[in-house]
């Protein structure tokens, strides 16, 4: 079952790269200050999450959405990039359909190779956290994207898969609304401030992903 729901979700993320989890956010060394022949030793504390009027389910439900934004948010903005370096290739060299088709065929190919394995571990939360970001980055939700870059037969059939799952690929994010935690996290990465609140949670930073070399030529 999980397998065809990655199947989906590969589908779906035609235009998605990401993966080869390595390296981390980097820490500044502790700084220092000689005045008069004394050396004085500074540091800055980093920011905690107070949690203590959080019930304990509302704390879990809170970790576990840090946790997967933390993993699948990185998709998103690789998405958003895929997809603007896309639209310029169609228009600078003035593609013809065919030629479109073929070009899109190609990277649908060396994702799936690439990350077939990642997404047979992703989990249904996750998944549907993703395509919400991406709906968020991109400005297309999974559905409009698979209906733009390959056909709206294929857009119809995925939809129609990952809705036995009790996946709408065709919903639209709404930050501010239902996702507006989900908002709030992703404006806390764009303004550098996510580590802290994930090292708040886990005790230790999140992973920044590297794009394998078969993806970066579409970049």
């Amino acid at each position: 079952m999980r397998n065809c729901v990655a199947r989906s979700f590969l589908a779906a993320l035609l235009l998605l790269a990401s993966a080869c989890w390595t390296g981390s956010f980097a820490q500044e060394g502790l700084a220092y200050h000689v005045e008069k022949g004394d050396t004085i030793y500074f540091d800055s504390v980093r920011p905690a999450i107070k949690t203590d009027y959080l019930t304990k389910k509302e704390v879990r439900h809170y970790k576990k959405l840090v946790g997967n934004f933390a993993k699948v948010y990185p998709y998103s903005v690789l998405a958003r990039q895929l997809v603007q370096e896309t639209d310029r290739a169609f228009e600078t060299r003035h593609l013809t359909n065919r030629q479109k088709e073929r070009y899109v065929n190609e990277l649908q190919r060396k994702i799936i190779a690439s990350y077939e394995e990642t997404a047979r571990h992703m989990t249904m939360s996750q998944g549907q956290l993703m395509m919400k970001l991406i709906d968020r980055e991109t400005g297309k939700s999974p559905h409009d994207l698979i209906r733009d870059y390959k056909s709206g037969m294929a857009a119809g059939f995925w939809q129609g898969l990952a809705s036995v799952f009790g996946v709408d690929m065709k919903r639209h994010y709404d930050g501010e609304g239902k996702d507006r935690d989900v908002e709030l996290l992703a404006r806390s990465w764009d303004n550098g401030t996510f580590p802290d609140i994930y090292y708040s949670l886990f005790g230790e930073y999140p992973v920044i992903p590297e794009v394998p070399d078969n993806i970066k030529k579409f970049l």
